[in-house]
């Protein structure tokens, strides 16, 4: 599909864009799809990689909640091996460990 094709280009443009503007090159895109509202078809027939669904609590700021439904979290490995790479101390000290609020089962 199109779409397919699209999403093909960006995957393997994204890391010098990403370099040039951010210094680094991700490992990773994620996205996020509504099943409500559609099936992320694309994204399996692209190879993307269904991860789970998110708790459907929405982003939460200091003052401010948004209500949300549940949402399928799709991932692209950019490179070979980034699992183990996102698993290893590489990133250790680079980045923040407060950027997502930890999951607990209710």
């Amino acid at each position: 599909s199109p779409f397919s094709h699209a999403l093909g280009q960006i995957a393997r443009r994204i890391g010098r864009d990403w370099q040039d503007r951010w210094g680094y090159e991700p490992f990773l895109m994620e996205t996020f799809v509504d099943p409500q509202r559609y099936e992320g078809s694309c994204y399996k027939a692209s190879n993307w990689q269904y991860l789970g669904m998110t708790t459907g609590e929405g982003l939460v700021r200091v003052g401010k909640s948004y209500a949300t439904t549940p949402k399928m979290i799709f991932v692209k490995p950019l490179v070979r091996n980034s699992r183990e790479l996102l698993c290893s101390e590489l990133l250790a000290g680079k980045v923040k460990d407060d950027w997502a609020q930890p999951y607990e089962k209710k």
